[in-house]
């Protein structure tokens, strides 16, 4: 019988320093001017198991408009979101939790108002389970625009054909949303 030492079969395998996180399985999409609406971009990070988050990008004029607010110290700087018909609807964990409310490409999902200003987000997916809103935006919406592309993402969804988003032309890479809005793809990050 033939012992072979662990390092070396470890040593002829080509893997990676370390495994990836959970994060770094989440694969970036953003759509610029959803609604046809000019600035009203999002993005969508999706897990290849289908659970993804939605939310708006650091470039929304919403998040402008909340951090010009904040800039001002005004005493009156309010942010408020109603989810609507989604507002009774609990987060949950895993694929299941949530009842059966699908989400289609153009559906509301919810208002945002900063200030005077009313923000209408309508949903980039072509059609999702809803599995819940963030409670951390409904607890705390200013969220939203300290860190929109991480916990300011507004709502967990669970999309059907994950491998399918690739060919969807309206969708595209951070690197070509970064090119679009002249930004610095680093700015882009999960982080928020």
């Amino acid at each position: 019988m033939v012992q072979v030492q662990l390092q070396d079969v470890l040593e002829g395998l080509d893997l990676p320093e370390r495994p990836k996180t959970s994060i770094e399985e989440y694969i970036r999409y953003y759509q610029p001017d959803v609604g046809s609406k000019p600035g009203h971009d999002q993005y969508m990070c999706v897990h290849p198991n289908g659970v993804s988050c939605l939310g708006v990008t650091k470039q929304h004029p919403l998040v402008k408009a909340g951090r010009e607010l904040k800039a001002k110290g005004s005493e009156d700087a309010q942010i408020k979101i109603d989810f609507g018909e989604l507002e009774h609807l609990k987060s949950g964990t895993g694929k299941k939790k949530v009842g059966d409310k699908w989400i289609y490409k153009g559906h509301k999902i919810c208002t945002v108002t900063v200030g005077t200003e009313e923000f209408d987000i309508v949903s980039m997916a072509r059609k999702a389970k809803l599995m819940g809103c963030n409670d951390r935006v409904r607890q705390d919406p200013w969220r939203i625009v300290d860190r929109p592309q991480g916990e300011g993402h507004l709502v967990t969804l669970f999309l059907l054909n994950v491998g399918d988003l690739a060919n969807e032309s309206s969708l595209i890479s951070p690197e070509a949303y970064a090119e679009k809005r002249e930004v610095d793809v680093g700015e882009l990050g999960l982080a928020g």
